[in-house]
């Protein structure tokens, strides 16, 4: 999503809310706007499946049998993969 000074007004200081000048919302549009320069491992950490949705996965591998768990999260990593690949 992109944003623009339409979408940003105001701040809140002490409990009050204060008109942000055009400065300052240009500062938060030009902030919101940049790219990410994050490295891709960084990337992909925020965004693949938690911890314990991969614990869960395994349980319902290893313990119960059911690989439907272990195969739907496999498909969520490998998107994740897929959207910030290694460079090379």
């Amino acid at each position: 999503m992109t944003l623009t000074k339409l979408d940003v007004a105001a701040k809140q200081v002490n409990g009050e809310i204060i008109e942000l000048s055009e400065d300052e919302k240009q500062v938060i549009v030009d902030k919101w706007n940049a790219p990410d320069t994050r490295p891709y491992d960084l990337k992909r950490k925020a965004e693949y499946p938690s911890i314990d949705e991969l614990i869960v996965a395994l349980w319902e591998g290893v313990v119960e049998e059911r690989m439907a768990s272990v195969t739907a999260l496999e498909g969520l990593r490998q998107a994740v993969k897929d959207k910030y690949p290694k460079p090379e």
